[in-house]
């Protein structure tokens, strides 16, 4: 039964920092790879590093494509580049809550458990 352990706290909460220092470091990599997915890609180019190309190809694939029309003597393109912007937006705010949605390591969820163990 773990809520006889007197350290279960302490255990938990060095637990609890080991994996947010995990999680930070996959959300700066998250974060590095958007980057480089909008300002350094170049899917002609040879990458050394074949994990940021597949992972930027993988973020491309869910592009949009605009078309520049005219009507009425006037340029536009369709959709607005506001719409991109709020898609790719969106798409990395879905990108990081995958991480940053996740519920917190706690103590008493261990107590909890082990009362339903016990039914």
């Amino acid at each position: 039964e773990l809520s006889s352990f007197s350290n279960l706290d302490l255990w938990v909460e060095q637990i609890d920092k080991e994996i947010i220092k995990v999680l930070s470091h996959r959300l700066q990599e998250l974060i590095d790879l958007w980057t480089f997915t909008f300002e350094g890609y170049d899917p002609s180019q040879r990458y050394s590093d074949n994990s940021q190309a597949v992972i930027a190809q993988v973020i491309l694939q869910h592009s949009t494509v605009h078309e520049i029309k005219m009507k009425n003597s006037r340029l536009f393109v369709d959709p607005p580049l506001e719409y991109a912007r709020v898609q790719c937006t969106e798409c990395l705010a879905n990108s990081l809550a995958i991480i940053t949605d996740l519920p917190r390591l706690k103590s008493t969820l261990f107590s909890e458990f082990s009362n339903v163990e016990e039914c």
